[in-house]
């Protein structure tokens, strides 16, 4: 549960902070800096991610759908989270050192 709680925490303080970033019509963005964004480029899908995990370990290991909606979730955001990243990547040529795509220091 405290894992869950976690996960919607930091989702919600990502998307308020991404919202943000938009301040002109038509929008212009800056790259994201804010909390778990030092990191990773796309820590709202991480927090996604753990919000699956979490629901999954409240139903038991033994739950193989949950464990494959876990599996299918995690493999669907890392492909999106790619593709974010390389639209940081020609948006603005110079990225946040050691700026990861969605696991921190690792992926």
């Amino acid at each position: 549960i405290a894992l869950f709680a976690y996960a919607n925490i930091q989702q919600s303080i990502c998307h308020s902070h991404l919202f943000h970033l938009k301040t002109t019509f038509p929008a212009s963005y800056t790259i994201p800096t804010h909390s778990l964004f030092r990191y990773v480029c796309c820590p709202h899908y991480t927090s996604e991610i753990l919000i699956y995990l979490s629901l999954a370990l409240c139903t038991g290991l033994r739950n193989i759908p949950a464990l494959f909606l876990v599996l299918w979730v995690s493999s669907n955001l890392s492909v999106v989270a790619d593709q974010q990243f390389q639209w940081y990547r020609a948006t603005f040529k110079t990225l946040p050192q050691g700026w990861k795509k969605l696991i921190p220091f690792i992926y």
